[in-house]
């Protein structure tokens, strides 16, 4: 064997394995300490996002590298090997953006290992395609889970507004919020915003209790995680009242000062400022707005 071929089997494999490694231990460094301090669901879903650790396919490029160059089962293709492993699990577990791009490339190096003759060059280029098909196959896979969440408080939302018909129908009016006369001591948000007072034994009926019209309040899907909170509520009048969710960026664009002047005119008409407040999917998957769901005795609205 060529002494030239020796140098380049020995020592730059290890060279790109070490330095796989340490592009694969950088986003470990900006991951663990996000982690530990992420206070809402868009915290969590922002460990998520691509553009905050970009070492990541670098690091897949080089460990795979480490592994194709030396001879096949030589000592240094196994070191280069458990360094490919250990980037493939740093990307699946900060990187959702990565993931297919990480599979990809753990299939091209099986194939590469098990199928392809050592002299073959072209399967240097086989990381970069993985890499390219990742990109393209996974563009919306970060977000997925804020619009599942979506849907998911929209139908939970459903579900409250049909125990709230059924709570007018027995009571001739909705349940009393929060944020009405005297009840301020009721408030089980660090939010400030108005919520579903709890039982009160010979004044107050809730939805749970006395006569479970639910059989609990769902949590707001995207409230802090610090905090077990369902979702806002207010009553205008015994005749009509609102359900609010923070919405994706996790924050409430309605403030409580702002409530009574929201309301919809009789004729079913909503105030521009209220439309406005409203989360439209169209203008980001996170964006500004609360999710909404607003309704009348003569029946829901959206």
């Amino acid at each position: 064997m060529p002494r030239r071929t020796k140098i380049l089997g020995r020592y730059v494999p290890a060279i790109l394995a070490f330095a796989g490694v340490c592009c694969a231990l950088v986003p470990l460094i900006y991951f663990v300490p996000a982690y530990l301090n992420q206070r809402t669901v868009v915290d969590a879903l922002k460990l998520k996002e691509p553009r905050d650790i970009p070492t990541i396919p670098v690091a897949l490029v080089l460990t795979y590298l480490s592994v194709i160059i030396p001879p096949k089962r030589s000592f240094m293709a196994w070191i280069g090997a458990l360094s490919f492993l250990f980037a493939v699990m740093v990307a699946i577990a900060t990187s959702m953006a990565y993931l297919l791009a990480a599979i990809f490339c753990f299939l091209a190096l099986i194939l590469d290992l098990a199928l392809l003759p050592s002299t073959a060059r072209w399967h240097y280029i086989l990381p970069f395609a993985c890499l390219f098909l990742g990109a393209v196959g996974t563009p919306n896979i970060g977000w997925a889970p804020v619009r599942s969440a979506v849907s998911r408080v929209q139908s939970e939302m459903r579900e409250i507004s049909v125990a709230l018909e059924s709570y007018h129908l027995a009571n001739d009016c909705y349940p009393p919020c929060t944020n009405e006369a005297g009840s301020r001591s009721q408030w089980n948000s660090k939010s400030a915003m108005p919520g579903f007072m709890g039982y009160e034994p010979g004044r107050v009926h809730s939805l749970t209790t006395p006569i479970a019209y639910l059989p609990s309040l769902p949590s707001d899907r995207f409230g802090f995680l610090v905090e077990d909170r369902t979702f806002s509520y207010y009553r205008w009048d015994d005749r009509s009242c609102i359900l609010i969710s923070a919405g994706p960026n996790c924050v409430f664009d309605i403030s409580p000062d702002n409530l009574p002047e929201l309301r919809p005119t009789s004729s079913g008409s909503f105030p521009e400022k209220l439309i406005n407040l409203q989360y439209d999917p169209t203008n980001g998957t996170v964006s500004a707005g609360d999710i909404l769901r607003i309704q009348f005795a003569e029946g829901i609205q959206k």
